[in-house]
């Protein structure tokens, strides 16, 4: 069986900007550099970290995503907010590893 047939929901190529990560209680929230979603489903999403910041395999985490306005659905940027866990990390190059995560509760979307 293939990683696609896998899947219990497809995915969707898109590129938001993830604002803040939070890896547990006792981890402060942090803006991350530069990290970006490649694609998200209703499930759960994938991204790429720096190789050393790559998370341990089933990291819980808090994260916020950044939507930007735009013609059809809001004036005004918003944003996702959700907890997930890693189900898999992956090298991506040289200097990136991605991490596909799930969603372990609903999104939380505010615009």
């Amino acid at each position: 069986m293939t990683e696609r047939e896998r899947r219990e929901h497809p995915r969707t190529p898109v590129k938001l900007p993830i604002t803040a990560l939070t890896a547990g209680a006792d981890s402060p929230s942090q803006s991350p550099a530069e990290l970006w979603t490649e694609n998200i489903s209703v499930g759960g999403m994938y991204f790429h970290v720096p190789r050393a910041q790559a998370p341990d395999d089933r990291l819980h985490f808090a994260f916020e995503l950044f939507i930007p306005p735009g013609s059809g659905y809001s004036a005004v940027g918003g944003t996702i907010r959700g907890l997930a866990r890693v189900v898999r990390t992956e090298p991506a190059g040289e200097d990136s590893v991605g991490v596909a995560v799930t969603f372990t509760e609903p999104l939380a979307l505010t615009f």
